[in-house]
């Protein structure tokens, strides 16, 4: 997975991590395996440059780092970024460049862009998310995206509704926007998989004894028997596709 930094300023792509940026609780980090492991799926992209958005109900405004008085957002361009962007993209792509903010007809859903591109080898796509067991604000939602970037290049968008009126939504820089995480292309045939329910009075052998296996682990005076359990499977995991 390549990362292309289209903005200078842009802050550093951050590989995502257990602790979900040290926001965890210690009993669920240092315990709980699949809290932990869904944390760390991918990279942490932050905001180019600090702002500010607000909805009224008509209109989203927009401060840009340390303005003081709100503007009217429609499309917004980084004079900086645009600047950079034509002092190395080729001629004829200088009409190419990408916008930092801009408004769906919708009103209150504003495109955020990264100040990155990305692009997957053959096989794999990427998934734009909110950042996993972050807490997020009850302000707005980030919409989840899955984009075909083995052949798909373009910047790293990220899209977000605004829930409140009148209420300031704050995007440091050194918070997390989004989480990329890299998927592998199966994901968007969106096929579904061969499903059967089983009912409890059908259901023995085998489920029964896994079912034994993981309650005495979880019941056990002994933490972490998941965690344990599943850093061997990873262990074999890696052989696998290493040989494969």
């Amino acid at each position: 997975m390549e990362f292309f930094r289209l903005y200078s300023r842009a802050p550093a792509i951050v590989r995502a991590d257990k602790s979900a940026d040290g926001t965890l609780p210690a009993r669920a980090f240092q315990y709980c395996e699949p809290v932990a492991s869904a944390s760390a799926m991918g990279w942490y992209v932050y905001p180019p440059v600090g702002f500010s958005l607000m909805w009224t109900g008509s209109a989203v405004l927009f401060l840009l780092n340390d303005d003081t008085e709100w503007a009217q957002l429609d499309r917004f361009f980084l004079n900086d970024a645009v600047e950079e962007y034509l002092r190395y993209a080729p001629e004829d792509l200088h009409d190419c460049y990408p916008s930092f903010l801009d408004v769906f007809k919708d009103g209150n859903i504003v495109q955020i862009w990264t100040g990155y591109a990305v692009r997957t080898q053959p096989g794999y796509c990427h998934q734009v998310r909110s950042p996993i067991n972050l807490p997020q604000s009850g302000l707005f939602q980030t919409f989840e995206g899955l984009i075909d970037s083995s052949w798909h290049v373009g910047p790293l968008l990220t899209n977000i509704r605004i829930l409140k009126q009148d209420e300031p939504i704050h995007f440091p820089t050194h918070r997390p926007l989004a989480q990329v995480v890299p998927l592998p292309v199966e994901v968007l045939r969106q096929q579904p998989t061969d499903t059967h329910v089983v009912s409890i009075p059908e259901t023995e052998g085998d489920f029964w004894r896994s079912w034994r296996s993981t309650y005495d682990g979880r019941n056990s005076s002994r933490r972490g028997s998941y965690a344990v359990q599943q850093r061997r499977k990873n262990a074999e995991y890696s052989k696998f596709s290493s040989s494969s």
